[in-house]
């Protein structure tokens, strides 16, 4: 209860690069312990792209998608995400390649996000386009804005809307608000995504028939 304030990060465009990557060998990566593994390893058939958070970081997305792939939704990619100490984070095992991986206020630290070949068209290498962006409170873009309420009760409700303008078309951006209690201290962390291609929504392809999650 009392007085709220926000803090806002973005729009950030979510930048495209392209890669290649080996098809891992048969049977070695078929479990989410063996996906983080092979990522702490840089075992055959993965990519690992080192990534750092900071006290500033508000958002994180990491992605790839079938449509992006050479094999034209043959290829079968994942990602995972360890921390320094190679415990997992979190992870993106789909049928396909649409894979994501979003994070609000990811703590500090130096982590790897590692894409994985689990199968590519053919058992031939396989290119395709990794999207990401990370947001920090000095990201500022779209004239990005939040705007709370000058007072807020316990137990009572409160709308928050945001805004933007200017954004250049067939883009894709992220941003994140930041909700202050009354002694500035961070209440909790939303990720906004913004779109100007007016996408088509991607279809939900779900796990694979034989799921690889072990427990975790």
């Amino acid at each position: 209860a009392g007085k709220m304030s926000a803090a806002v990060g973005g729009l950030k465009e979510i930048v495209r690069t392209s890669a290649t990557i080996n098809p891992a060998p048969a049977g070695t990566i078929t479990t989410v312990e063996t996906m983080r593994a092979a990522c702490v390893a840089g075992a055959p058939g993965v990519n690992v792209i080192p990534v750092t958070f900071t006290s500033s970081t508000m958002a994180a997305q990491f992605e790839t998608f079938s449509r992006d792939t050479s094999g034209e939704g043959r290829d079968d990619l994942d990602m995972v995400l360890v921390n320094s100490a190679g415990t997992l984070v979190t992870y993106s095992a789909n049928d396909g390649s649409d894979e994501w991986i979003t994070l609000a206020a990811p703590a500090p630290g130096n982590y790897r996000l590692c894409v994985i070949g689990y199968n590519t068209a053919n058992n031939q290498p396989a290119t395709y386009g990794f999207h990401s962006a990370i947001v920090t409170t000095s990201d500022k873009g779209g004239n990005f804005k939040a705007l709370v309420p000058a007072k807020v009760y316990a137990g009572g409700k409160a709308t928050i809307p945001v805004s933007w303008a200017g954004l250049a078309s067939n883009k894709r951006y992220l941003g994140a608000v930041r909700l202050l209690d009354n002694n500035n201290a961070v209440g909790s962390t939303t990720v906004v995504q913004v779109e100007t291609n007016q996408p088509i929504p991607v279809a939900d392809r779900g796990q694979r028939a034989k799921a690889k999650d072990t427990g975790i």
